[in-house]
């Protein structure tokens, strides 16, 4: 991996983890999210390229291998609202993409 994309991500991680700000729990009485929900239909073909080419590739160019070697980064600028800029996604959309991410990208 280039030195320019391991810095890029290092900052998109750090300026997405510094969004999330403090416990969920606490700021909105909600209860914490309790871990990925793995669905099996949702694959790189029939969603991951889909999601990265409408959302991400205009810019960025991941592949599937760079979301699976590098995705908890790009899933907390996902999941923070900082990408894709212009929002245009429901919570539920960036909790999607962070879940198919952290089951693997498959």
């Amino acid at each position: 991996m280039s030195l320019l994309r391991t810095a890029a991500i290092t900052l998109l991680f750090a300026v997405g983890c510094a969004a999330q700000g403090a416990d969920p729990e606490a700021d909105s009485g909600q209860p914490i999210d309790s871990g990925p929900s793995c669905d099996p239909t949702l694959t790189y073909a029939n969603f991951g390229a889909m999601f990265l080419a409408g959302r991400c590739n205009t810019c960025h160019g991941w592949t599937q291998s760079q979301v699976q070697s590098d995705g908890a980064a790009l899933s907390n600028v996902v999941l923070s609202g900082f990408m894709p800029p212009g929002g245009g996604l429901t919570q539920a959309q960036r909790q999607q993409f962070a879940d198919w991410i952290a089951c693997g990208a498959p």
